[in-house]
Parts: structure tokens; C-alpha cells; sequence
């Protein structure tokens, strides 16, 4: 038997991206509706030979590890009948077989490709407060560099996506460091107007007690994200 065809699917969710875990199905579906008005087409049966079914060697997908091959067999329901004149026709019923592969993200590659130039950015903006005080105009870049950094970033993986009506869990990753990022800007604004503002005999005293309050934010913010990256995940397990 040769066939040909186009095939799609359309419940796959991206929103572990990208940790998700793809499945794959192959559908068979057993219907004739040209015979609809024939009692027959509700007593056919398509049982799939599970013990003689398998995957080849050309099914791996790059970046992902093939995980599973199932073969099941279920019901397909149909909410009309199709203008059956049988009367009292219920609505059409047929039976499908299912061979579905399940394939994971590379861990590793996802890690090296998505996390780590955005590891790489977050630690400079992370560090940033152990600049002393007095180099305002200095602190004062880094939160707008990073920014530009990121929606780069952003812009990249999600040329990989397909048009989603929901944020995915790197979508959330980001959001947070948009967040971090801001508060680091505000708070370095605050203390470049508190330094410029205050009398010159007191800018000494003053640039200590910022960079004191530096490293505690500093603190809270690395702890804030841990936090927040963890409900994240958690919201997605």
C-alpha cells in the first residue's frame, strides 16, 4: 500500500519551553462516510498489532531524545451524524489506532543554548552593585546594556516558537530579570541623585552608606530570583 499525505498537530504545548516534552502521534482512523447511512460503520473495528509495531532509525528529531513509542487504540466520537437517514442515528463513532513517539528537550542543549548567554548577562547585572557608589555614571549603564542584551536574546528563541496564545516558562525567566533589572536601575538612580545632591563634605560618608546598602540589595535580589524561578518551575511541574 502506498499513501501520501499532509500531516499536523495541533495540541502540541510549548509551555515548559524549553523542557517540554513533544508526543507525536500517528493516527489511523477507521471511517468510511460515504456509507453513513450503513448500520455496519458503528461494528467496525481497527485494532493495531502492538507486538509487531515499532519506530526506525530515522526517527530522531535534532536537540531532542526520543523517550517512548506507544500504540493505542480508542474511540473517536464525532458530535454529528453526518446527515445519516437512519433513523434515529446516533452520532458517528469510529475506532482509531495510534502510534504515538514521545520526545524530550536535551537538557544539555537546552542549558547551553537558551540559559547560559542569559547566566552570563544576569551575572554582570548581579555584580554591578559591588561598584562603589561613587561611579554613578558607570552603574548607571549596566542596566541598560543588559536590558538591550535580553529582548536580543528573547528575540532569538522566540523566532524558534510558533505564534503561542500563552507564555512559556523561559518567557516567565525573562520577565523576572526585566523586573531585576528595572529595580537595579532605580536603585542605582537613587543613589547617583543622593550623591550629586548632598554637600560635598558629607559625599563621603554618604557613598559608604550606599555601598553598605548595596550588598544587602545585592543579597536580596539573588534570593528574590531563586525564589521566584522556583515558584516558576513549580507552577509548571
Amino acid at each position: 500500500m502506498k499513501f501520501s499525505g499532509h500531516f499536523y498537530i495541533n495540541d502540541i504545548s510549548f509551555h515548559k519551553f524549553p523542557f517540554e516534552t513533544l508526543k507525536i502521534p500517528l493516527v489511523f482512523e477507521l471511517a468510511d462516510f460515504s456509507n453513513i447511512n450503513n448500520d455496519n460503520i458503528y461494528n467496525m473495528h481497527l485494532v493495531p498489532d502492538k507486538s509487531s509495531s515499532g519506530i526506525g532509525s530515522y526517527i530522531d528529531l535534532t536537540g531532542y531524545k526520543t523517550t517512548a513509542f506507544n500504540v493505542l487504540s480508542k474511540m473517536h466520537i464525532y458530535s454529528s451524524n453526518f446527515g445519516s437517514t437512519v433513523p434515529d442515528a446516533p452520532a458517528i463513532h469510529t475506532y482509531q489506532a495510534i502510534f504515538e513517539t514521545t520526545y524530550k528537550q536535551s537538557i544539555n542543549a537546552a542549558l547551553l543554548t537558551y540559559f547560559l548567554p542569559l547566566l552570563i548577562v544576569m551575572a554582570l547585572v548581579l555584580s554591578s552593585p559591588m561598584l562603589s557608589s561613587s561611579l554613578w555614571d558607570v552603574r548607571l549603564s549596566v542596566p541598560p546594556t543588559a536590558l538591550l542584551s535580553l529582548i536580543f536574546l528573547q528575540l532569538g528563541y522566540r523566532g524558534n516558537l510558533p505564534d503561542l496564545s500563552y507564555i512559556t516558562f523561559i518567557d516567565i525567566i525573562y520577565n523576572i530579570c526585566y523586573l531585576t533589572i528595572l529595580l537595579m536601575f532605580g536603585f542605582f538612580l537613587w543613589g547617583s541623585n543622593k550623591i550629586n545632591l548632598a554637600p560635598d563634605a558629607e559625599k563621603e560618608s554618604l557613598i559608604d552608606k550606599i555601598d553598605l546598602m548595596d550588598k544587602r540589595f545585592q543579597r536580596y535580589v539573588i534570593l528574590g530570583l531563586i525564589i521566584l524561578i522556583t515558584m516558576d518551575w513549580m507552577s509548571f511541574a
